[in-house]
């Protein structure tokens, strides 16, 4: 697993530590945007992160956060400060205002539509780099309203229209949506509600979950 999101986050991050005369060159690639220091031991470039690091949906945060730091286990004078949001966008917001007072080069590896919704808008307020986030939100790929975010994974319309298209030729038209109540399942009900129509179909019912929950019953009920 540890390997897996390292994988992920190489294909995010192009690192390299070179030294020369007794300087460390830092060469920090952020998707073509550099990021360079010179002063060997002197001053650490110091990546952002807030992540669901406890909760339900911690193994998300916890295997990323692993990834980053199996990543850069090697390279010198580049550190990642990770701090718990447990996927609640009020702690995530908190998080954010601290990570960008303490003037990080940039953040990473957020996890969660909700908790990057609050945390997009304060990033490009101060004008740093926002990329690797666990989200397919059309948001993120915004690039006049967010030009300072990038993201590598496939949209929630992308992946909601390949169910939809599978489940279709399949013979199956009768689609409920089950979704978390909150902006995750809006842009995923959004998504659906758009490959739905594109067949000329609409959803057979809709329930919801509360974020960070097991007590999904009342809203399977509703589909089931």
């Amino acid at each position: 697993m540890k390997s897996l999101y390292a994988r992920y986050i190489r294909s995010i991050l192009s690192l390299s530590a070179i030294t020369f005369t007794g300087f460390t060159f830092i060469g920090l690639n952020l998707l073509g945007l550099n990021l360079i220091g010179t002063k060997a031991m002197a001053a650490e470039i110091i990546l952002g992160q807030s992540a669901a690091l406890s909760g339900p949906t911690s193994n998300l945060g916890q295997n990323l956060k692993r990834g980053i730091d199996a990543y850069l286990a090697n390279v010198k004078d580049v550190k990642v400060e990770s701090l718990d949001d447990k996927y609640e966008p009020n702690l995530c917001q908190e998080n954010t205002k601290n990570l960008l007072a303490k003037n990080v080069a940039a953040l990473l590896g957020y996890v969660g539509t909700p908790t990057t919704k609050v945390a997009i808008p304060l990033a490009m307020s101060a004008k740093k780099v926002f990329f690797g986030a666990v989200t397919g939100a059309p948001f993120i790929v915004d690039a006049a309203a967010n030009p300072y975010a990038f993201n590598l994974r496939a949209s929630y319309d992308d992946e909601t229209e390949a169910m939809v298209n599978l489940l279709v030729e399949k013979g199956i038209k009768k689609i409920a949506i089950f979704v978390q109540n909150d902006a995750f399942g809006d842009v995923g009900k959004a998504g659906t509600l758009k490959a739905l129509r594109k067949h000329n179909l609409e959803p057979a019912a809709e329930g919801r979950y509360e974020r960070n929950t097991i007590a999904v019953k009342d809203g399977a009920d509703k589909v089931l």
